[in-house]
């Protein structure tokens, strides 16, 4: 199912996404494949301008972070610092998409946040 994100990320016909994942550490295993990815595929993910917001840890724990995918010729993406956002906004995401913090999930999404994919 991760092959598949990053393949539909490279066909689907609008040029921007959010990706929300979220899982138990850093170091989980589909983690780390998907980050993997990720690096295999910077210049697609920038031509389709990929937000990807990672939500990492325990529900009373969570760390969330947030990169931007874009080419280098764009003006950049206004930044929002993670300091700023509601402590809630990680149990907060995860509930609003059905995801579970003890395990692996994504969603990727459009910017208007509607579901495109679940995984």
């Amino acid at each position: 199912r991760i092959i598949i994100v990053i393949v539909l990320l490279v066909t689907l016909p609008s040029p921007v996404f959010v990706q929300i994942i979220t899982a138990p550490g850093r170091e989980t295993e589909h983690h780390v494949r998907q980050r993997d990815l990720y690096l295999e595929h910077v210049c697609e993910l920038a031509l389709r301008k990929v937000s990807v917001v990672s939500i990492l840890g325990s529900i009373s724990n969570s760390n969330l972070s947030v990169e931007t995918y874009q080419l280098e010729k764009e003006a950049p993406f206004r930044s929002v610092s993670t300091d700023s956002l509601s402590p809630a906004l990680p149990a907060q995401l995860r509930e609003h998409y059905g995801m579970t913090f003890n395990e692996f999930f994504m969603v990727l999404t459009d910017y208007d946040m509607k579901i495109k994919v679940r995984g």
